[in-house]
């Protein structure tokens, strides 16, 4: 069966996006340089329904506005249709440290967009709900953390594109539901395996292309449904297993390209998902329904679990002929076999040593033995007497 990597056919997709992509960041770039020729303006202010401030170390805060502008509600920024709309625009060259105060709601779009001489860790509070379009593209500087609020919903498109200074892991909280397009492309310094949140569905195309600091597993929560085209593409650094749960339907094009460190991929649902979109060297192993927990070393294939079944062994036929395999081989596909699981045995109480014996009953009822006894007896006593 060939569900192997064949880049002749959906190649001018990517070549489209591309395109797309690289126009894109062309006119961001030009408006981007314009900083440069920029002149100082006012270090302070209210914008919206938030308030900023520049402070004499080049830190920019943002906090929401006790008296908002009309129409905005305190706590929102806006969303921006270019660079040169934010008030900080002037500054942004001088800019150091960025503190985004609890309350802020909304972290508009382009909002910090080119920023490039920000540095250290990124945190955005547990007030904000939604990180807009390009908000941080091009922050190159940051070089520390990225902690997302809890109660962020969406990440929008392009939201840390060529982000590359962040370390350490990255961690999607349970809030996000959506992930949107190149929102993480070229995010190449986080490390170990990213986490992704119990309510993420949807995975943009093109969302974390080239973060090849990734390592370990990438385990999918079965919340997801979506993962886009070249999602995960050139993310070499991966070298454990990927679990797709049986919630994923669509699987784009050449999701996890170039993706050549994976062990093994495991996939709950129609293994035929994955068709030229992965690297024709990785072993897939189809559970058929069930869900993997625990990884052994390698090149051991896992002990999937179903509710219901007993799991029987992995089989590089559909059918389930010939001997099953242990571990897993470069370039094969395997299947989970599983067998109807018995219903455990009914427990027997414990018997009460103080209760009395139970009759039983085997044939006759009690009574009657009894009587025919008794009727024995006297006829023997009967026919004493006669011989006397």
């Amino acid at each position: 069966m060939g569900v192997h990597m064949h880049t002749n056919v959906t190649e001018n997709k990517r070549k489209t996006a591309m395109r797309v992509l690289s126009a894109a960041v062309f006119v961001l770039l030009v408006s981007i340089c314009a900083f440069a020729g920029a002149g100082a303006g006012a270090e302070n202010g209210v914008d919206g329904g938030i308030t900023w401030n520049i402070a004499g170390d080049g830190t920019l805060t943002i906090s929401p506005a006790e008296t908002p502008e009309e129409g905005h509600v305190s706590g929102e920024m806006k969303d921006y249709e270019n660079p040169e709309e934010t008030p900080w625009y002037a500054s942004a060259e001088s800019l150091k440290k960025l503190v985004i105060s609890n309350g802020v709601t909304k972290i508009g779009s382009y909002a910090f967009v080119g920023c490039e001489s920000l540095t250290g860790d990124l945190v955005i509070p547990g007030s904000v709900t939604a990180i807009g379009d390009w908000a941080f593209a091009n922050c190159t500087g940051f070089s520390g953390s990225l902690v997302i609020g809890d109660r962020v919903d969406t990440i929008g498109e392009f939201a840390f594109i060529n982000c590359c200074g962040f370390t350490g892991s990255l961690v999607i909280p349970d809030s996000v539901t959506t992930i949107g397009e190149f929102a993480f492309n070229g995010c190449c310094g986080f490390t170990g395996s990213p986490s992704l949140g119990k309510n993420v569905a949807v995975i943009g195309d093109f969302a974390f292309v080239d973060c090849s600091g990734f390592a370990g597993d990438l385990v999918f929560p079965g919340s997801v449904r979506t993962i886009g085209n070249f999602a995960f593409e050139n993310c070499s650094g991966i070298t454990g297993s990927v679990v797709i749960p049986a919630s994923v339907t669509i699987i784009g094009d050449f999701a996890f390209n170039n993706c050549t460190g994976i062990s093994v991929i495991y996939i709950a649902g129609d293994p035929a998902l994955l068709t030229d979109k992965y690297p024709a060297e990785v072993p897939l192993a189809a559970v058929n329904g069930g869900i993997v927990k625990m990884f052994p070393a390698k090149p051991a294939l896992a002990a999937p679990e179903k509710a219901g079944y007993a799991f029987a062994g992995w089989y590089t036929n559909p059918d389930f002929s010939g001997e099953s395999a242990a571990a897993y081989e470069a370039g094969k596909i395997y299947y989970a076999k599983w067998e109807t699981e018995l219903p455990a045995p009914t427990q027997t109480a414990a018997a009460d040593p103080t209760a009395e014996p139970a009759q039983t009953q085997t044939g006759a009822s009690p009574a009657p033995v009894a009587g025919l006894l008794a009727g024995l007896g006297c006829a023997a006593f009967l026919f004493s007497l006669r011989r006397k």
